[in-house]
């Protein structure tokens, strides 16, 4: 693998998970961070831990190691003495060979306990796994309605409901109603192509699609009914992988068009929730991060938790900057790309009367300029700035700063999102496509990311800052 290094910033393949006998589709984190769940084309899910958790929590310094390098991940090679002792300390400490009766295509921890978890195949089925009283993996529940392959499977963070979706265009919803029982409580049939991935809000039971169709869907319940309270259209094909912050007020999109975009509420005043359900926002592109960083599809997004409130980094009397962590993508060139993402807040004047959101004004301001945030030409292909001040965007949420004083963010409008590429890796699983990325959920191992490819592999990464 080639790593191209682009900034202070330095990343480190510490391991390569192998057991696999075929392509792995999905691997991710268990929600604590201190182990990692992988299915695969060869019907088997693999449960990963490190022999000694303890060195999640170190620091690996590469002060050594040169700025652009091609990184041999053999233990024995002269030019890997760095890798050491970080290398060959995971181990397959749980496996179920036949876990479908085709491939494996999703995966995902119940998150509250993390004792048992979901699997979906292409065999049209989603299982449920918890350990029995041997402390044995066992599938003690199966969930069928799909009429073909089940893409992908997420439970909710309220650990009470689990979405599943597949090729047939459809979004099942199950309740779950007992230990090991489950019921279907609303069929989602808006998408007009497969559903290829599902994610839930970090926070609410609120559910985001991608499909096909080239659309991101966001979907809410009201009294015990759900409906599709916004469409995300933008990109110009299929939408693979979406992730939110871990605020939950950005949201990130990967395409087949060879594109990411962060979206957000256009949310333009503080709104009572008495009037969420009335009024739902808008949901706007505010960053672009362009198709000349990639040769082929991204096939997975991820976005760091290394801040779960953004970190004031500058303020000034016109404006703030904030600090949104890091966003990974993995594409069907081999490669993985780190941006760093940050974002400007204008302060609003003092006058009342402009602190509202006038929109007959901004669509003036943009008719006039010609130019919109998707027209943004790029300067330079590392960086960018995605100037969405006409769209008004209140963006309400709290912010770190560091014991200074506390900021008001309902005085301050959403000015720009800022994207930094940092890092690249080419060749990020040899020659073959890398299928998913992840950032460790853990704030304390946020360095830590996992990516999963068609070379039957994982990959476990370090990113010293």
């Amino acid at each position: 693998m080639d790593v191209e290094q682009t900034s202070k910033l330095k990343v480190l393949c510490t391991d390569t998970l192998e057991g696999h006998e075929n392509q792995v589709w999905r691997a991710i984190w268990r929600p604590d961070g201190e182990a990692i769940l992988s299915c695969s084309g060869d019907k088997s899910i693999r449960l990963w831990a490190p022999i000694n958790k303890s060195i999640l929590a170190e620091k690996i310094h590469l002060s050594n190691a040169p700025i652009s390098q091609t990184v041999d991940i053999n233990p024995d090679s002269e030019n890997n003495k760095t890798f050491t002792n970080y290398s060959e300390k995971w181990q397959c400490i749980s496996s179920i060979e036949q876990a479908h009766k085709r491939a494996v295509r999703s995966i995902c921890f119940q998150p509250i306990t993390y004792e048992s978890f979901a699997s979906a195949g292409f065999d049209g089925c989603t299982n449920i796994w918890a350990k029995n009283y041997n402390k044995e993996y066992e599938c003690f529940t199966t969930l069928e309605g799909h009429e073909n392959e089940v893409k992908s499977v997420a439970w909710s963070p309220s650990g009470h409901l689990v979405a599943t979706c597949g090729r047939d265009k459809s979004i099942w919803i199950w309740e779950v109603v007992g230990e090991n029982d489950f019921e279907c409580v609303s069929v989602l049939m808006e998408h007009t192509q497969d559903v290829k991935m599902l994610i839930w809000h970090p926070t609410e039971d609120i559910l985001v699609s991608a499909s096909y169709d080239d659309t991101v869907r966001i979907w809410k319940e009201s009294e015990d009914d759900w409906y599709c309270s916004a469409i995300l259209a933008g990109h110009k094909s299929t939408v693979w992988s979406i992730d939110f912050d871990p605020t939950g007020k950005f949201l990130v999109s990967c395409s087949d068009d060879l594109t990411a975009k962060i979206w957000t509420p256009k949310t333009t005043q503080k709104r009572s929730k008495a009037l969420e359900f009335q009024s739902e926002p808008e949901w706007v592109c505010v960053c672009t991060i362009p198709s000349s960083f990639y040769k082929r599809s991204l096939y997975s997004v991820s976005w760091s938790k290394h801040f779960l409130k953004p970190l004031l980094i500058e303020k000034s009397e016109e404006k703030i900057s904030l600090n949104h962590g890091y966003i990974a993508t993995a594409s069907g060139d081999n490669k993985m790309c780190v941006f760093a993402i940050t974002s400007t807040h204008k302060k609003n004047k003092s006058d009342a009367n402009s602190n509202k959101f006038n929109e007959t004004n901004s669509i003036q301001k943009q008719s006039d300029s010609g130019r919109n945030e998707e027209d943004v030409s790029m300067e330079n292909q590392d960086s960018e700035v995605n100037n969405v001040e006409n769209y008004g965007i209140l963006v309400d949420i709290d912010i770190d700063t560091e014991g200074s004083e506390k900021i008001l963010m309902e005085d301050y409008t959403l000015q720009n999102v800022h994207f930094d590429l940092v890092h690249t890796i080419s060749n990020a699983h040899g020659c073959f496509d890398v299928n998913s990325v992840a950032f460790n959920p853990n704030t304390k191992y946020a360095n830590w990311l996992v990516s999963a490819g068609d070379d039957n592999n994982i990959n476990i990464w370090y990113l010293q800052q």
